[in-house]
């Protein structure tokens, strides 16, 4: 019987036809399917049962981790973690990091809202010290970015700082825009402007423009013009009073018309305001009527 299968059943089974299930999946070889099969269980099942479910899933896991290291460990772990009781999630997230830490890897976005306050710095030691690809430590960063507790903020933009690939670096700052105070905003700001990549250095622009201070736009504004980013200036625009938001949307949309760049344009259309909607929609007919513009992309 596949776990899919024990899904689809549970909400129709009395207690004892779902003992009886429960006694079924024990006697399974599979540890993975085990785990997968007590927590469907322990989502229907009372409180009687779904006791025995949880301590019996957590010696599978924990036998898991002993038998296999790696990501075995670590998502048979992990998968406990939304369902188990709170006395016993403390223990199974320590679990879980430790098993992060000794395989030398990356803490999962699924483990992250678990790890607590005091653990988060050494959860962030291990994304620094990661010796994988720039996208991977990116990622690894990314993970934990919404859980940080605001002392550690710094710390990971010294990380992300730290990151090797100039995209995937001021992607990693950009992601700490919601989070950071202005002084630290406008040291990625400053950051951005030193990427390998001058689309790198667009790209992130475009990302923490709806989180940059108003002191901090005309800055954002240069940098986007020497990328030479429509996309940039026109996400920058949405922050600025009139006339200068006209402007800078004239200023965003002009490739779209230079150059017939749909792609473009799909970037910008969801920004703009509507009066340049109609505006844009009525130039591209006009063009399309006279036989002088057939956007690609």
């Amino acid at each position: 019987m596949r776990v899919g299968v024990i899904e689809v059943l549970l909400p129709w089974l009395s207690d004892t036809a779902m003992r009886e299930i429960h006694n079924f999946v024990l006697t399974w070889p599979d540890s993975v399917f085990k785990l997968q099969a007590a927590s469907a269980i322990a989502r229907h099942a009372p409180d009687e049962i779904r006791r025995n479910v949880e301590q019996e899933a957590i010696e599978v896991a924990i036998r898991i981790g002993e038998k296999e290291k790696g990501w075995p460990a670590i998502n048979a772990l992990t998968a406990l973690l939304p369902w188990i009781s709170d006395e016993q999630r403390s223990g199974i997230t320590c679990r879980a990091l430790d098993a992060v830490r000794t395989a030398a890897l990356w803490v999962p976005a699924e483990l992250a809202p678990y790890i607590s306050e005091s653990a988060m710095g050494d959860a962030l030691e291990l994304v620094r010290t990661l010796s994988h690809t720039a996208a991977i430590k990116r990622n690894a960063l990314d993970a934990l970015v919404p859980h940080l507790p605001q002392d550690l903020l710094k710390t990971s933009l010294y990380i992300a700082q730290s990151i090797d690939d100039g995209e995937d670096r001021v992607r990693a700052m950009a992601a700490l825009a919601p989070a950071i105070s202005e002084r630290m905003m406008r040291v990625c700001l400053e950051k951005a402007g030193r990427p390998a990549s001058l689309k790198a250095a667009a790209d992130v622009i475009s990302e923490i423009a709806a989180y940059l201070p108003t002191e901090l736009l005309p800055d954002a504004l240069e940098l986007a013009r020497q990328a030479g980013s429509a996309t940039a200036i026109g996400n920058l625009a949405g922050r600025v009073p009139e006339p200068t938001r006209t402007t800078l949307w004239r200023e965003a949309l002009a490739p779209v018309f230079a150059e017939a760049d749909a792609y473009l344009l799909e970037n910008l259309v969801a920004e703009l305001p509507m009066p340049f909607i109609i505006e844009t929609a009525e130039t591209l007919n006009a063009a399309r009527r006279q036989g002088t513009c057939i956007l690609s992309g």
